[in-house]
């Protein structure tokens, strides 16, 4: 599991980030979403401004860039949970893949700031197959050499 903090300066704007990464069946996706993922973000030219679009779409072209890195050699065909939580002046926004979960205190009460992907949950599993994939005995299972960096869908909260 590898974790990011990063201080970003953004024009006016103060940009804290913090990334998780749980990689599955080895570090190899883990070390390539950790790279690429605060890349994609932070080189988009509408960051910070549309900060949910931007990371929604980083999470999409790495998950594009991983598939092809997969391409070029299958011994990196494993995923990767990610979690990321940008505070970009009062807003924060929690974006996630996987069974990942983000919980904000407040005032002594939690609330939930992301949704797991699991196979068992009915919209996870139909996307699943739609992608190739298959649900065996609530576990995730894949019918190509190379699924996706983040084999589970990504979801944010504002």
């Amino acid at each position: 599991m590898f974790m990011m903090l990063l201080n970003i300066a953004s024009g006016d704007c103060n940009v804290f980030a913090m990334e998780v990464f749980d990689g599955h069946g080895g570090k190899h996706a883990a070390d390539f979403a950790r790279y690429h993922l605060p890349r994609f973000i932070v080189e988009d030219e509408d960051f910070p401004v549309e900060v949910e679009r931007v990371i929604a779409f980083a999470f999409l072209q790495t998950d594009s860039a991983f598939a092809k890195a997969c391409s070029l050699d299958a011994a990196l065909a494993f995923g990767t949970t990610a979690l990321a939580a940008l505070v970009v002046g009062r807003l924060l926004v929690v974006a996630n893949a996987g069974d990942c979960r983000a919980v904000l205190c407040r005032r002594g009460n939690a609330i939930d700031m992301s949704n797991d992907h699991k196979p068992s949950c009915n919209k996870e599993r139909k996307r699943i197959e739609a992608s190739g994939g298959y649900v065996y005995d609530g576990y995730l299972k894949w019918t190509t050499q190379c699924g996706s960096c983040f084999r589970e869908t990504g979801t944010w909260k504002g």
